[in-house]
């Protein structure tokens, strides 16, 4: 094959010039027209050049090699990671941190996929997702959101470290007053309840019961009615109150709870019940 630029003879199967490194005319492997080079489509057949089937060394033919067209999309990207994850790595010990991202990876990305997302990539404690690609659902950046706040309750629940699940709650808090759509409040205030409880954090726990009994006051649900009721119970207990009335409140969740199959709901009520 003769270069088009110094006249100099190269082999067929080069595709630049072996004298002066100019790119060589290239033959199309489906008709053999010979094209100029730089030209993206055969001027025999029309198929784009550099994607057809290719001859390998040996006579066999290769996999045709596809050409993915693009596609210009809306989307919503949804970044999460641990706060204060430097100071974890010095704090805790590799197996300890090791295990903290496996338990955020494992909660986090079910979640994302839940609300139907696709995981883009994990770079050390950070989650990368995309909701609108590849399947877009017409409400993408509301369920990016919703992933989030999910995220912040649930999120709050597992982790170990208390200042870690406080942060967390305050990140929710902070998304829920930019403005939510509903589902956002009755998957949240529920679980902040609980984890609140767990943190001793008594005024915390009136505060989601509150909000939360706002948010249904229009529309009451008879489940977050009886989580309401629950948390404001367990708290007052857990400040010290022992007074008859309270161990009767306790006494009617612990009967609503078996009745309603609400089993996750009773240990904690059970354990009030049995110090009492």
């Amino acid at each position: 094959m003769r270069c088009s630029r110094c006249g100099a003879e190269n082999r067929e199967d080069r595709r630049f010039c072996a004298e002066c490194g100019a790119a060589l005319a290239a033959s199309c492997p489906d008709c053999g027209f010979v094209n100029e080079a730089g030209e993206k489509f055969c001027g025999g057949c029309g198929k784009p050049l550099g994607q057809a089937d290719r001859t390998r060394t040996d006579g066999s033919e290769s996999a045709a090699l596809t050409m993915t067209e693009g596609e210009r999309r809306q989307v919503t990207v949804l970044f999460c990671d641990l706060a204060g994850y430097t100071r974890l790595t010095h704090e805790l010990g590799a197996e300890t941190v090791h295990a903290l991202t496996d338990r955020f990876f494992a909660l986090t990305d079910g979640l994302i996929e839940r609300f139907g997302g696709t995981i883009d990539k994990h770079i050390g404690d950070c989650v990368m997702a995309v909701f609108g690609a590849p399947v877009a659902h017409g409400n993408d950046a509301e369920r990016a959101v919703r992933a989030a706040l999910a995220r912040c309750g649930a999120l709050a629940l597992a982790m170990e470290d208390p200042a870690q699940r406080r942060e967390i709650l305050r990140e929710g808090e902070a998304l829920l007053a930019q403005g939510s759509v509903a589902h956002n409040h009755l998957r949240f205030y529920p679980d902040a309840m609980v984890t609140a409880l767990e943190l001793r954090d008594w005024k915390a726990v009136e505060r989601y019961a509150k909000a939360l009994e706002d948010f249904t006051r229009p529309e009451p649900l008879p489940w977050a009615d009886f989580l309401i009721a629950r948390g404001r119970a367990l708290a007052a207990f857990g400040a010290g109150r022992r007074d008859q009335s309270i161990m009767e409140e306790l006494e009617r969740l612990r009967s609503d709870a078996i009745r309603i199959g609400f089993a996750a709901s009773l240990a904690p009520i059970e354990d009030a019940l049995r110090a009492r």
